[in-house]
This record gives C-alpha cells, structure tokens and sequence, in this order.
C-alpha cells in the first residue's frame, strides 16, 4: 500500500541507502538458488520502496520543471483494453496550442511493473509534459501486474491503429523505461515491437536475457553510481552486450546520482541529464534511425560466432565481403576483414570464410 511519509532530502537519502543495503545483502542471501524471476522481485520491491518513502507518491514529480509544461494539454482515461472485468487506460499529453493538424512523434513511459495507477504518479506525470513542453506527445498508462509486456503490447498495437485520430506520426515511437519497469521496456524495444520503438531511454534498470540486439535501436542508458551494486552490474552487463554486438548505444554515467535521482536530486547535474535525454528523444524521434541493414564488424562478427550463429556470421560475411570489394575506394574493410581472419577461432570457421 503506497505511503505518505514527509521526509528531508538528507533523511531520505540516508534511509534509501540502508533500504538498498538490506535488499543487497537479501540478495546474497538467495545467491546459490537466485533465479532472475527472483533478482527482478527484488529490483521491484526496491523500486515501490524508494517511491514509497516519498512524501507524496502522486505530487512528487521531476526535479527539473519548465513552465510550459504547466500549459499542456492532457486527455486522460482513454480506454486501450478490457480484459474480463478489467478496463485498461491510458493518459495522452500534447504540446501547449497544439493544433491538431498535424502529427508528431510520441514518447511512451513504460509500465513494467504493473500499476494501474502509475499515470497519477507525479515523476510519470511530469516526465509526459517535459516531452510534450517539447513539441513531442507523450503517453503514461495502466498495466495488470504480471502481464505487463502483453499489456505493453496492446497499448502499442492500439496507438499504432489509432494514430491518425490521437495525431501520432506512427513510425516515430519512442520508449522511455526505469527501474524495475526496464525488463518489459527493453524486451518491447529490442524484441517483441521492434517495427514500432525508434529510440529507447532506459534509467537505472536493465533486462534480462536478450540476446542478439537490434543494430537500429539508438539507446540511452543511464546509470546512477549511488545505485545498488546488482542494478549496476545487470547495467553493466547490458552495455557490454551492446558494444560486443556493435548496436546504438550512448552511455550517461551519473557517478553522484541515486536511484530516482530525477524526483529527489536537485542538483544541476541531474537536472542537465533530465534536459540531454528530451534532446536524446527529439533527436532520435523527429529523425529516425532508417536504416535496417546489419552493419557486420569485428565485434559483432565474432559475438555471433561465439554465440552459435555460424550460418548467419557467414552470410553476413560474405555480403560485407562482396560490397566493400566491390567499392575500390573503400580501403579499411580489408584491414578489418584480415582482422577477423587473424581472431583465433575454429578452423571450420577459417576454413567456410575462405570460401
């Protein structure tokens, strides 16, 4: 049950810290027998808990304010799915004197948790009218616990079909996800919507398992450094992933930030990232990644080798082999192909390159 508890900046911090260490040490504790059902538990329970410790969950909102986000527009409660007895919602925010003539890129704040009230919650409110202060439409809205990337799902089908009505530019979506929030997010970006999301923002939260990633998907992680040591790592891990494979990555690391640090933390840093990751969005929404050809390089090349990709490694291959012989003033790829030549790998491998 969500808690109303008025608190100082100090008192506050201090607490979040033994709340995080506990969950820490909970953790070591299940570390032979964790699953990531379980890491993910505790990664929720982190987040509801942090949030809970607000003065006040549904007015705290975000720590950098523009005064045009006060002249917003919002059409609130728009059904998007029934199941059985259950009616899902969402709420849409639109740029102050919007005309209604056009269309424009949306922004959607992802409900991974499953809450049916996260669009009163002050942060998400706030978040939607920055992006919407700033010429985007933004979207917050309800999810069932437990079936959130089908809820997620739906929501994005529903606007998709319904985007000449609402003034959205369908092929100009992008997914703004947190915390416990981020595995459904980033298993909607790189996976199961990959047509639909054009940018991902991704804050203090990673993902499970995802496996090959999409190459097209420019993504901003941001990392707080305060943050609890497994959040970090799964972070961590994902950025690796994302270089090992060469996708779209750019890295914030806020080495004083703390979980949430965009509701609680004031300062001028923290402020400045809120202000690069609407950049980030208009950026990546108002001019889309197009491209869809795999970009095959040493990296990428070798990941999907390791990775029991042979057959695809070889195809790429071979059609890099072709482009880039065939463009005499392209020069660099044959030191990069006589690079992944000179990688130990099996001979097999060696030998099929040759071919």
């Amino acid at each position: 049950m969500l808690c109303y508890i008025e608190t100082s900046a100090k008192s506050f911090f201090s607490r979040s810290f033994r709340i995080i260490f506990f969950f820490i040490n909970f953790f070591r504790q299940l570390k032979k027998i964790a699953t990531m059902k379980r890491y993910f538990l505790i990664l929720y329970l982190l987040f509801c808990t942090v949030f809970c410790s607000a003065q006040d969950i549904f007015t705290r909102g975000l720590v950098y304010q523009l005064l045009a986000m006060k002249k917003v527009m919002v059409k609130e409660k728009i059904s998007y799915r029934t199941v059985n007895d259950t009616t899902l919602s969402f709420d849409i925010y639109y740029p102050p004197a919007f005309s209604f003539k056009k269309n424009l890129p949306l922004v959607i704040f992802n409900n991974g948790v499953g809450s049916m009230e996260l669009p009163r919650w002050g942060i998400y409110k706030d978040w939607a009218k920055l992006a919407a202060a700033n010429g985007m439409i933004a979207v917050n809205h309800q999810a069932r616990n437990g079936r959130t990337l089908e809820d997620g799902e739906a929501l994005l089908d529903y606007l998709v079909k319904n985007a000449k009505g609402l003034n959205i530019d369908p092929d100009k979506i992008g997914l703004w996800t947190c915390s416990a929030n981020a595995r459904t997010g980033m298993r909607l970006a790189y996976k199961t919507r990959q047509a639909n999301i054009k940018a991902l923002v991704v804050y203090y939260g990673g993902p499970d398992s995802l496996g090959q990633l999409r190459q097209n998907l420019p993504t901003l992680v941001v990392r707080a450094g305060l943050d609890a040591q497994f959040i970090n790592t799964g972070m961590d891990n994902f950025v690796q992933s994302t270089l090992q494979q060469d996708a779209r990555i750019e890295l914030i690391n806020y080495v004083n930030g703390i979980h949430a640090f965009d509701a609680f933390d004031y300062a001028n840093e923290s402020k400045e990232i809120i202000l690069r990751t609407i950049e980030f969005l208009k950026k990546n929404l108002f001019t889309p990644v197009t491209a869809n050809d795999f970009v095959l390089t040493n990296k990428n090349f070798m990941w999907l080798v390791m990775n029991n990709q042979l057959p695809t490694a070889l195809v790429e291959f071979r059609k890099a082999r072709a482009k880039y012989r065939a463009d005499s003033s392209f020069q660099p790829f044959y030191n990069q192909w006589k690079a992944i030549l000179n990688r130990p790998m099996p001979m097999r491998v060696c030998q099929k390159l040759m071919n």
